[in-house]
């Protein structure tokens, strides 16, 4: 059961970071964990770039690598509701 509930508020997470993300561009370039370049800078934030990102363990790194917007106070309140959360996790 934790997995399935560890599953769901995951998913909760990722459709919120993809609300706040979509339509904006990449400031700067996102490193993967071999320092290559995963995501170059100027690219736009679609779900197709999404998904990469969460296929690479990389979905942090692109949220705070986003240009910023209009919604920069929701994007720092999910980013502290994120840590929040994984640190009542354990992760």
């Amino acid at each position: 059961m934790g997995s399935l509930l560890h599953r769901a508020f995951t998913a909760a997470e990722e459709a919120l970071l993809a609300r706040t993300l979509v339509g904006r561009r990449l400031a700067r370039d996102v490193r993967g964990g071999d320092g290559l370049v995963a995501f170059a800078a100027g690219a736009e934030i679609d779900r197709a770039l999404l998904d990469r990102a969460r296929e690479r363990e990389l979905l942090d790194e692109v949220a705070r690598a986003a240009e910023p917007g209009t919604s920069d106070t929701e994007l720092e309140d999910l980013f502290l509701w994120l840590a929040e959360r994984r640190r009542s996790r354990g992760a």
